[in-house]
């Protein structure tokens, strides 16, 4: 994140409690850039397609605060600014083309869980196994988001193999509650609780099988909305293309299977 924006640093003995407090009031952000990422969802949608903000400061605004989050919560997992600014730069030139917004999400910034493969990027679930492995298909929902107009600009932290209620792991280390610095954001989607909790995304996408999405929302007293399985697809893996903790491998040959769980199991034991 250096490359693109220089934080402020503080010691953490100086630091309270409510980091995004502090943060707010710090003076890291221009007054526009606090506007835009205190406003609501909606109303960011609203501002951009009648052009008061253009989809590229929009995309900037988040992307500063959530090198911020980044600082203060340990929340982010792939950083893909590059590829924001340039998907935000295509929206804007689109909207002055043609009149109109490219979709529903034109510009909006959406923040995604680790899970969710935003190729070539890695997509490790916190598992060393798979820091540093470039993958090759997009998430159905990521592809599906990016039609309708949405950027992606980070990825957010959970625990090792999205399996604990708390967000810790030997890739990123452990993320933390940027309302109560001395709390735990929860998990699996922990990150994303923080990172939007931090008011560094409007909007962010995680998993919920046993409580992954509930647990951060309630601690971080976050709206959430979950879809019902079947509602969605029942085809799991093959459809969504999402890296799984329940069988990380997917689909592969034994032998890489077998490989896979070997580097897994050395990861673990140290």
């Amino acid at each position: 994140m250096t490359p693109f924006y220089k934080v402020p640093s503080v010691e953490e003995i100086k630091l309270p409690k409510n980091l995004t407090e502090y943060a707010l009031n710090s003076g890291y952000y221009t007054p526009e850039e606090r506007q835009i990422i205190e406003s609501e969802a909606e109303d960011i949608l609203k501002n951009i397609a009648g052009r008061t903000w253009t989809s590229l400061q929009v995309a900037e605004a988040f992307c500063k605060a959530s090198a911020y989050a980044q600082e203060l919560t340990n929340c982010v997992t792939e950083v893909l600014y590059a590829e924001a600014f340039e998907r935000a730069r295509f929206l804007d030139d689109y909207l002055a083309k043609n009149g109109k917004t490219f979709g529903p999400l034109h510009g909006l910034p959406i923040s995604l869980k680790d899970c969710f493969i935003t190729a070539p990027h890695p997509s490790s679930i916190g598992m060393d196994a798979f820091g540093n492995e470039p993958l090759k298909t997009d998430t159905l929902i990521v592809s599906m988001l990016r039609d309708l107009g949405a950027v992606f600009y980070i990825k957010t932290n959970v625990p090792v193999a999205m399996m604990m209620a708390e967000s810790i792991n030997h890739v990123w280390g452990e993320s933390r509650n940027p309302l109560h610095k001395y709390l735990t954001c929860g998990g699996s989607s922990g990150g994303e609780g923080a990172i939007i909790a931090f008011k560094a995304s409007p909007l962010g996408i995680g998993t919920d099988i046993g409580g992954s999405i509930r647990i951060p929302s309630r601690i971080l007293c976050l709206v959430w909305a979950q879809a019902k399985l079947w509602s969605v697809s029942h085809l799991w893996g093959k459809v969504w293309h999402t890296r799984s903790g329940i069988d990380p491998c997917g689909e592969r040959s034994d032998v890489e299977k077998f490989e896979i769980i070997e580097n897994i199991l050395r990861s673990i034991v140290v």
